[in-house]
């Protein structure tokens, strides 16, 4: 995929939040191109791994039942994203009892990003639109030894998927005590964790795990479904490189 890397101003603010999305800008906040770079082409759903629509929901099917048949990690072990998948962080992330945080987005393209379908439409106050067929994925990881904070356990992985009719809908898969996978969760549940404190003692801290309606009840309408998806909160964590200049 042919990508713009775009420099523009808004607000009369500067930034760079758009390195490595296909962005389609308004003709009134035209940003100004300054280098190209390819990316790896990626289906809608992940290549089809995921429900095209909410699952469960007029026949559609569900989504894998390990997180490693979602084909989203190249690596599971090391959660290497797959070639397609970018890397993103917000500049001002929520708290979640303490939890480490990942994030991807997967922008369906054949390669040239030269339709609407291929591109977020950019918006300098709100929520951007995504095209059908997008997915956001994210990663939570618990802390569980103060004395050591890259001691962590993998709690859960989230998805959510622009569906074919415009609807959004998430999905949950829960890691395995041991880290070796991740299970779909058909509805909420919880468990506990030890967590050993800097000085040495331990408590238990119940982690909860969202259904499906509790996705929706948090990315809902109002919030513009991936609400934290906007100027002021975006940024790629590793863009690419120009390739040239222009």
């Amino acid at each position: 995929m042919i990508l713009i890397h775009f420099a523009c101003k808004v607000l009369k603010r500067t930034t760079l939040l758009l390195y490595g999305l296909g962005v389609l800008l308004p003709t009134t906040v035209r940003a100004q191109a300054y280098g190209l770079d390819a990316l790896h082409p990626i289906g809608k759903f992940l290549d089809s791994k995921l429900p095209s629509t909410t699952p469960g929901t007029g026949g559609a099917a569900q989504p894998p039942a390990l997180l490693s048949q979602v084909g989203a990690f190249s690596n599971l072990a090391s959660l290497t994203p797959r070639n397609g998948l970018i890397p993103f962080t917000v500049n001002s992330p929520l708290w979640t009892d303490g939890a480490a945080k990942q994030r991807w987005l997967a922008l369906p393209n054949d390669g040239l990003a030269d339709t609407a379908a291929e591109q977020i439409t950019f918006a300098e106050s709100g929520p951007w639109q995504f095209p059908k067929g997008s997915v956001i994925v994210k990663q939570f990881d618990l802390p569980t030894d103060e004395r050591n904070p890259s001691i962590r356990r993998r709690m859960e992985t989230r998805f959510m998927v622009h569906g074919e009719d415009g609807v959004y809908y998430g999905v949950t898969y829960r890691w395995r005590a041991d880290g070796s996978e991740a299970d779909l969760l058909p509805d909420g549940d919880s468990t506990d964790v030890t967590i050993t404190n800097a000085a040495g003692i331990t408590r238990t801290q119940t982690w909860s795990f969202p259904s499906r309606a509790d996705c929706r009840t948090c990315h809902n309408a109002g919030a513009g479904r991936v609400g934290r998806m906007r100027m002021v909160t975006v940024a790629v964590a590793e863009p690419p490189r120009p390739s040239s200049t222009v």
